[in-house]
């Protein structure tokens, strides 16, 4: 092929050699560079640069090493109360997943290029140094791995090593949880007792409170009826005799379903002391009474004999008029309910909780209610026993119910004992009753609140309409069970607004000294011991990420340190990796004499405005030679000497063509033997050749 030179002294093709003599220079002039070295100096000269970069990677080791002091924090954390100083701790923990992997890169990164150098300065295999060259993040040091077929000891810690980032990145996030702690102490509680006298001596002076709190039991709502708390927040206690025995516990505990138990009063137990917070759990010792009436008779007044049906002392308590339900002939104008009983209550006399002297068969008390417009009555016949119970109570707060019940262990008084043994307590109790929550009206035969209870279970019922609440509640029509279960429900509820009405709306003192003296025998209240439960917001560290962040931050510590004493000790300026290093000892790129002792981004800084280009240097030759050249627009009319590297023999290495065996230090060309192809430089389309 012919070849034309130009003024410049470029060999170019003479079809395009307009176009070649931009990119191919061949001059034997160099380049003037701002800033190149003019005489030697020594390796590594600490200038300001230097300094910058010192403190940038004692940061790095700090942070590093601030991850496991994170951790340690964490840590030590766990089961303590929420406060300021843990919510700071725990706001630093977010920023983990962020912090954490720049950091990681930057100390490992910067750790295998100083590894890679020291040993290069030492002499390494080239497959080595392109392993820690190619590692600096987890995906370029898997990539090189597959690229390099190097899958050695190196390779496999790198991995692990850079597997750390994501790990450290996330265990960071989840170090710090919140969780609760219980705490528990012990609080003294004061509840009304059950074997409080009632006051009969004032009951003149609290029978509008006694009524009143009777007929708001009963006109208090089905819903709030059936719940385990009284209107006035006060616990009420099941029948122990209507939970199965199949949820029996240890020690005789019976579990009780609060949604489905049956209670023995509409009232609750008054109860002193609660937490406002918390868990509660304490045990009380009460008792109530149970009337079994195993048949109801419907029979007619007229032929019932009360004369001798009924006991001295309660006739002698009723009214001599003809509204009495006593008088046989009249059966107009009658209205109550008759509570009586001719057993012998008061034979026993006063019995403690510790003594039981005797057993014997329980009293039994007459129940009679007007029936059929005052024509008829029903007529029950019902054995009175005392159930003593000890209840294990739970309080949310001050929301309570009872879970457990079972037989009292501590009074040992048999059943048939009941607190009626005193006539004029047995007597006034029964004579108020039934006038309780109002009386029928004296000139219509209608039935009283509480018959109206009994026969509906609930006075919403009876009061849905007007003529409802007019008529006479027929109480023989229900079944023997449903009427003694609710007829024993209204007679301990009444019981319990004798006992205290004052203290059983809310109002029971903690000092003993409040209690009013009134001469009555019997302990006012009980005491017992609640341990309350309080569950405390705390820190809760998750020690297995905890673990992992020590891990990961100890590795990247110890890297940092690692980093940090190669770089101390290796002199060799720092050339690997680095694109301006191929313009090192090039002679298709025409430099001053001197720089071997620059880093490669020294040498970069220098050179960034130099225009280079990997090309083919020789777009002439049938037998090309591609290295990275210096385009002509930089330098134009220079000429480099391509020197011819005198040496021994070709050595032969695989994978190459013949290369002489010092031309790799020398020369930052790549040399390749292959196949015939059409190389292209820039627009000139070379020949079908070789390239070299």
């Amino acid at each position: 092929m012919s070849r034309a030179i130009d003024n410049t002294g470029v060999r170019v093709a003479e079809q395009d050699s307009q176009v070649a003599a931009a990119f191919i220079v061949k001059s034997p002039q160099v380049h003037t560079v701002d800033g190149w070295p003019a005489k030697p100096r020594a390796l590594r000269e600490r200038d300001w640069l230097w300094v910058v970069v010192f403190i940038l990677d004692t940061v790095s080791i700090l942070l590093a090493l601030s991850f496991v002091v994170l951790a340690m924090i964490t840590i030590g954390l766990n089961g303590q109360p929420i406060s300021p100083w843990g919510e700071k701790v725990k706001a630093a923990t977010l920023l983990g997943p962020t912090i954490f992997p720049i950091v990681f890169a930057r100390i490992v990164s910067r750790t295998v290029k100083a590894s890679a150098l020291d040993r290069a300065a030492k002499g390494a295999k080239l497959g080595v140094l392109e392993q820690l060259m190619g590692s600096v993040t987890i995906f370029s040091t898997l990539e090189v791995q597959l690229l390099l077929r190097s899958f050695n000891f190196l390779g496999c810690t790198l991995i692990l090593v850079w597997a750390l980032s994501p790990l450290g990145g996330q265990a960071s996030l989840r170090l710090l949880g919140n969780g609760t702690h219980a705490i528990r102490s012990q609080q003294d509680l004061k509840y009304l007792s059950s074997d409080s006298v009632p006051l009969n001596y004032l009951t003149d002076y609290y029978n509008f409170e006694i009524d009143g709190l009777y007929s708001a039991a009963l006109f208090s709502p089905p819903n709030a009826q059936a719940t385990g708390m009284d209107l006035w927040g006060n616990v009420k206690i099941p029948v122990l005799e209507t939970l199965q025995s199949g949820n029996s516990e240890s020690e005789g505990w019976l579990t009780v379903n609060s949604s489905n138990a049956t209670y023995s009063s509409l009232l609750g137990l008054p109860i002193d002391g609660l937490a406002t917070s918390g868990q509660s759990t304490f045990t009380v010792e009460t008792y109530y009474m149970t009337l079994d009436c195993p048949f109801l008779d419907h029979v007619s007044r007229e032929e019932v004999n009360w004369t001798s049906m009924l006991s001295e002392e309660y006739r002698q308590t009723q009214p001599d008029d003809n509204s009495s339900f006593c008088h046989e002939n009249n059966t107009n104008n009658v209205f109550g309910f008759i509570v009586d009983s001719k057993s012998n209550f008061s034979r026993h006399g006063v019995l403690l909780p510790n003594e039981s002297p005797y057993s014997a068969a329980p009293p039994y008390v007459l129940f009679a209610s007007i029936a059929d417009e005052g024509y008829n009555a029903t007529l029950a016949n019902c054995s009175l026993t005392r159930s003593s119970v000890e209840s294990n109570i739970t309080c949310q707060g001050t929301s309570c119910a009872v879970t457990q019940m079972r037989r009292s262990t501590f009074d040992r008084r048999p059943s048939d004992y009941t607190p009626l043994y005193a006539n004029y307590t047995r007597l006034t109790f029964w004579s108020s009753w039934a006038n309780a929550a109002g009386v029928s009206l004296p000139f219509i035969t209608t039935a009283t609140p509480t018959e109206l209870f009994i026969q509906n279970g609930s006075l919403t019922a009876a009061f849905a309409t007007l003529s409802q609440a007019l008529l006479v509640a027929n109480l023989y029509e229900l079944p023997a069970r449903t009427f003694s279960v609710r007829l024993s429900l209204l007679w301990n509820t009444y019981w319990q607004c004798r006992l205290a009405p004052q203290y059983q709306t809310g109002y029971l003192p903690s000092n003993l000294t409040e209690f009013p003296d009134q001469g009555l025998t019997g302990n006012i209240v009980n005491a017992t011991t609640a341990t309350v439960t309080r569950l405390q917001p705390v820190y809760v560290s998750n020690h297995p990420w905890a673990i992992m962040l020590l891990i990961a931050s100890l590795v990247l510590f110890i890297c940092g340190i690692y980093g940090a004493i190669l770089k101390c000790r290796t002199v060799a300026p720092d050339v690997l990796g680095n694109v301006s290093s191929l313009t090192r000892d090039n002679p298709y790129v025409p430099l001053p004499g001197g720089g071997t002792a620059l880093d490669g981004l020294e040498r970069a800084r220098l050179l960034k405005d130099l225009k280079v280009r990997l090309q083919d240097v020789t777009p002439g030759d049938p037998l090309g030679h591609i290295a990275l050249g210096c385009m002509a627009a930089c330098l134009k009319g220079c000429e480099p000497n391509v020197p011819k590297l005198p040496g021994p023999t070709p050595q032969m290495v695989r994978g190459f063509g013949s290369v002489p065996s010092h031309g790799c230090a020398l020369l930052a060309s790549a040399h390749a033997q292959t196949e015939p192809a059409m190389i292209q430089s820039h627009k000139i389309q070379k020949p079908p050749g070789t390239l070299r």
